[in-house]
């Protein structure tokens, strides 16, 4: 096929977070010291530089951009009146994009709380999901305007990791109330927020970004990985989409943003990947393709698209995909291979209306810092001026994305 298959329409964008990127945290992660010994504030001062960054997105050809904006660095107290000069820098940011035709994707919880809700208990608060209304209602009243917007960054792996195991704040481990009454109030923040945004503006475009990995039995005999596979597909996957999509039979989203990280192979209650050490050495043993971080899949993509279109009946924009790598032959592969499979599953009818790449710039990878890479655009964190380098994924990207189409 030598003709266009991404429709023109197509948002082609990357994405990034404000605590991973922005520097001069203002949220609890402030303190937080990786395993890697590194801070978010050491990352690439994206706050300062942004339109230096942005300038990037014209020149790989990608028509989006999703950003998120900070709720800790625009509110600073419940019930507050958001800081003018915050709310000015976001102003900016987005009248930056809008002026070089890139159409924002806005985020407005991102694995982050302000301290003084991390000091009330952050989502465990019961007035937690009123507060976060109020903070999006503040902003539409100050005039952020977008088409699209997420409400809320991976709800199951936010929950998971700050209550479960340990490595985002709060750091609690093993406690399932707690990971069970946050979703709860994620849920119902998500519904007030999405409410909020779609009385604004009824044709604005109000989802989630969802995580999304095939969890699959290390051991297909074993029914303790049996029993753990089924777990994470029908709860993490299956009951927390429908929660985030449907309330009292109304539906409380416009699409689903679809973050997507290949494989989990579980061995019982632990995960065989490159991020856990790879135990027994299983990957490197059979040669199976992986980044520094995950075993890849992207064979699985045009299915997973497919099945929670059916499942929901919405649109999928890939919000996230991409590798943690200091390879950039695998990098490039990676890309090529999964931009070949959301090409496949718009053959087959499925409705993907974006593709995302995470990230733009090298970032703070939550627990793991900064040493795992995965920027378009490559950052030297050891030099004082931080300089940014394109790398050879971003001008496959860019291709893809002025032709509409993957090249053989």
């Amino acid at each position: 096929m030598t003709g266009r298959v991404f429709p023109r329409e197509f948002l082609w964008g990357a994405a990034t977070s404000p605590t991973q990127v922005e520097g001069n945290t203002v949220n609890e992660w402030a303190s937080f010291i990786a395993r890697d010994g590194s801070t978010p504030d050491e990352g690439g001062d994206h706050w300062l530089r942004f339109e230096e960054d942005a300038s990037a997105l014209t020149r790989l050809n990608l028509n989006s951009y999703r950003l998120g904006l900070d709720w800790g660095r625009l509110q600073h107290g419940p019930y507050h009146d958001l800081d003018e000069t915050a709310l000015d820098r976001y102003r900016q940011m987005l009248s930056c994009l809008r002026t070089r035709g890139v159409k924002p994707m806005i985020t407005l919880f991102h694995f982050a709380c302000p301290y003084w809700l991390a000091a009330r208990g952050g989502w465990l608060a019961p007035d937690s999901p009123e507060l976060f209304a109020d903070f999006v209602n503040r902003l539409l009243q100050a005039g952020i305007e977008s088409e699209h917007w997420i409400t809320v960054n991976e709800p199951g792996v936010y929950v998971t990791m700050a209550y479960l195991m340990g490595l985002f704040p709060p750091r609690k481990r093993f406690n399932f109330f707690s990971a069970a009454k946050a979703l709860r109030n994620l849920v119902t923040g998500h519904i007030l927020a999405y409410r909020l945004l779609k009385a604004r503006n009824h044709s604005a475009q109000v989802g989630i970004a969802k995580h999304f990995k095939r969890a699959i039995a290390h051991r297909s005999w074993h029914p303790l990985d049996r029993l753990s596979a089924f777990i994470i597909r029908h709860f993490f996957a299956r009951r927390i989409l429908h929660a985030f999509t449907f309330y009292e039979g109304d539906r409380v989203a416009d699409f689903i943003g679809m973050n997507f990280y290949g494989k989990l192979r579980v061995q019982g209650f632990r995960d065989i990947s490159p991020i856990s050490g790879d135990p027994g050495g299983y990957l490197g043993r059979n040669g199976l393709l992986c980044d520094d971080m995950w075993e890849q899949d992207a064979g699985w993509l045009p299915e997973c698209v497919a099945e929670v279109q059916a499942e929901t009946g919405l649109p999928v924009y890939i919000t996230e995909c991409g590798f943690a790598t200091g390879e950039e032959r695998l990098r490039s592969l990676l890309l090529y291979e999964h931009l070949r499979a959301v090409e496949e599953a718009l053959r087959r009818g499925v409705d993907i209306r974006g593709f995302f790449y995470w990230s733009l710039v090298d970032n703070f990878e939550w627990a793991e810092g900064l040493e795992k890479k995965f920027g378009l655009l490559g950052i030297d964190f050891t030099h004082p001026e931080r300089p940014r380098t394109l790398r050879p994924a971003g001008t496959l990207l860019s291709r893809v994305a002025a032709s509409g189409k993957v090249s053989s």
